[in-house]
């Protein structure tokens, strides 16, 4: 008749598929044999080196996005500014985008002129939630400066939940403005109901509607526009610098 024989204690932390193949390389003081050592700091080891893989990964990243918009700067003809982060924060506080979440940061600023217009572009990133429920929120923001005019405050980005803002105060929804191709996809806010009607015309929904889904914010002289959650690739930066200051330039024709 077999009997089994259970294992040393020694032997009680060993994975169990792996006795047969040391216990007659470490014999009975396995737990002080340096293999055994080795064996039992391994999962921990993994776990680190996937740590720092991870680390390393996200440097190497936002390395090869920093020299992208670099690059992109270079072709345009505009300013790679870092430093002026800080700056571009406090311009732009007004704005629906920057009262979303918390610990706010901007990145990778570019900045100059394209078509006569004034544009900076950048990477933001904002964070919501706490702990396990934290989550970070990043996209590529373009803002273009309208020169002296004045526009109406509003904000004009996508229908749903997933889009859903912390609202400004005074801004309310403003119907009969949206064509009806739009209006299940589009929610428009403003604080001044007859100015914004005189902004929209059809050439702004037609280019409005080739962005899709874009977010469109106004504040005074300033346009801002991104897609919320998505960031922009550097080889199509370009692209949609030209789109939206072409949008931008519209917008001193209103009612288009």
């Amino acid at each position: 008749m077999r009997v089994d024989i259970a294992p040393q204690e020694s032997y009680a932390t060993m994975p169990y598929h792996l006795l047969p193949v040391l216990t007659p390389l470490l014999g009975e003081q396995s737990g002080q044999h340096p293999l055994w050592v080795l064996v039992s700091f391994l999962p921990f080891g993994v776990l680190v080196l996937l740590i720092v893989l991870a680390v390393y990964g996200a440097k190497r990243s936002a390395r090869r996005r920093t020299a992208g918009f670099q690059q992109v700067a270079g072709t345009l003809g505009l300013r790679y500014v870092e430093s002026s982060a800080g700056h571009l924060m406090d311009q732009l506080a007004e704005f629906q985008l920057f009262a979303q979440g918390k610990s706010g940061r901007i990145s990778n600023v570019i900045q100059g002129k394209i078509q006569d217009t004034e544009v900076s572009v950048f990477d933001y990133a904002y964070t919501t939630g706490a702990g396990k429920r934290a989550q970070t929120h990043r996209q590529t923001v373009i803002c273009c400066q309208g020169g002296t005019a004045s526009w109406p405050n509003f904000e004009l980005r996508p229908a749903g939940p997933f889009y859903r803002f912390v609202e400004g105060p005074g801004d309310r929804p403003i119907e009969g403005v949206v064509p009806a191709r739009l209006s299940e996809t589009l929610v428009l806010r403003g604080t001044d109901e007859v100015a914004v009607r005189d902004l929209f015309g059809e050439d702004q929904w037609r280019v409005i509607e080739t962005l899709s889904p874009i977010s469109w914010e106004c504040r005074g002289d300033r346009f801002l526009f991104y897609r919320q959650r998505q960031r922009v690739r550097p080889d199509r930066l370009e692209q949609f610098l030209v789109e939206t200051s072409g949008l931008c330039k519209l917008c001193s024709r209103p009612g288009g």
